[in-house]
């Protein structure tokens, strides 16, 4: 990799880091669940456990996989989800530190594993974003080459949370 692409691949990194999405805001929350946080069961989360569901975050929000949540499990553990219809992956980060990976395509189980390490995860989550750009939903009649015209970008908001958009793509 030459000195030029790690400057871009730093700086596509720095960005995605501090972007603000809103299950990031939701991780903050779990962060602050004590002991007995629901109705008096739920273990609190570990700063491990945190971290690890936050790098998977990171490289969803990398991938170009923006359509995600997060829930929280009694037993310390995170369910990070990515919906990309007609699919459905969920990432559960158990309090072991594994993590279990489930996808479900039109309400049908397609694949589960379990006991994948934080880099076989985000590596799946990678692998993920690349078949979900590649499908036509992402396709123009033309290619993906836009007119020079259209290469101005303007800013959209997406439940307060700001992102570029190309003006010919804007509703």
């Amino acid at each position: 990799m030459g000195p030029n692409l790690l400057k871009v691949n730093e700086a596509i990194n720095f960005f995605i880091a501090d972007a603000p999405h809103p299950v990031k805001n939701k991780l903050a929350l779990f962060a602050g669940f004590q002991e007995g946080w629901n109705l008096g069961e739920g273990k609190q989360f570990s700063e491990s456990v945190l971290d690890t569901t936050l790098s998977l975050i990171q490289e969803c929000l990398y991938s170009n996989l923006f359509d995600l949540d997060l829930f929280p499990g009694l037993d310390g553990d995170i369910r990070l989800t990515i919906y990309k219809t007609p699919n459905y992956h969920e990432f559960t980060v158990e309090d072991s530190l594994k993590v279990t990976y489930y996808h479900e395509r039109s309400d049908f189980e397609e694949e589960y594993q379990t006991d994948l390490t934080d880099d076989e995860a985000r590596h799946k989550i990678n692998q993920i974003g690349k078949i979900e750009w590649i499908s036509l939903e992402y396709s123009t009649p033309s290619g993906l080459i836009r007119p020079a015209t259209d290469s101005t970008v303007s800013h959209s908001n997406l439940e307060d949370n700001r992102y570029l958009c190309l003006r010919s793509s804007a509703p």
